[in-house]
């Protein structure tokens, strides 16, 4: 009976200081736990994960990155100035290959050979208004001077070739007496051009 009595003692006693050393123990370890500075986390990199990207300030303000858009191209001086007036084609039309200028209407062009319509013969200031009037109808003339001194011929300034063959100069020659008709009959005229001739200049 002693003997059972001394081994529930012994049991008792070692169950008490196993629980009290292991309390003791834990108390120790949380107590070191509280010491230690917190560490980060690493990873497979042997770096932290933690965020350490700082704001990137490139005189933006607002701390965010700036993408590099590349130099900016200059534009071209060639391509902002404007192009003076009067260039090109235009230009060289009108500097190298202008049209002759039209022959006075008394400067006699006629060339040898060559056959001419004789309007008529006028004085003078009617001269003038039955060529401005035969030009205005798209008929072009001159006016030469005629052997009665007091008096001026109109003179169909195209010349023709082979008169009786040549249907140009028959039809101009009609268009100027039907043109003298009304000439004489609507615009005062004194002649109605129905005595125009062919002339041959040589």
């Amino acid at each position: 009976m002693y003997i059972g009595a001394t081994l529930i003692l012994i049991a008792v006693a070692y169950s008490t200081g196993h629980r009290f050393g292991r309390e003791k123990a834990e108390n120790s370890f949380i107590a070191g736990l509280s010491q230690t500075p917190a560490q980060e986390p690493i990873n497979n990199n042997g770096s932290s994960d933690t965020n350490t990207q700082r704001p990137i300030t490139g005189g933006f303000g607002d701390g965010t990155e700036s993408r590099n858009q590349g130099p900016t191209q200059p534009q071209s001086s060639q391509d902002s100035r404007s192009q003076p007036n009067g260039s090109g084609s235009g230009a060289a039309s009108r500097s190298g290959n202008q049209a002759a200028p039209a022959a006075s209407i008394t400067t006699d062009t006629r060339e040898n050979g060559y056959n001419y319509i004789i309007v008529e013969q006028f004085p003078a200031d009617e001269a003038s208004r039955v060529a401005d009037y035969l030009i205005r109808n798209g008929i072009d003339v001159m006016i030469l001077p005629a052997n009665d001194r007091s008096l001026r011929r109109v003179v169909v300034r195209q010349g023709y070739l082979g008169w009786r063959s040549n249907q140009e100069g028959q039809q101009t020659l009609d268009s100027v007496r039907r043109l003298g008709w009304a000439w004489r009959s609507r615009h005062g005229g004194s002649k109605d051009f129905e005595q125009a001739f062919v002339e041959l200049f040589d």
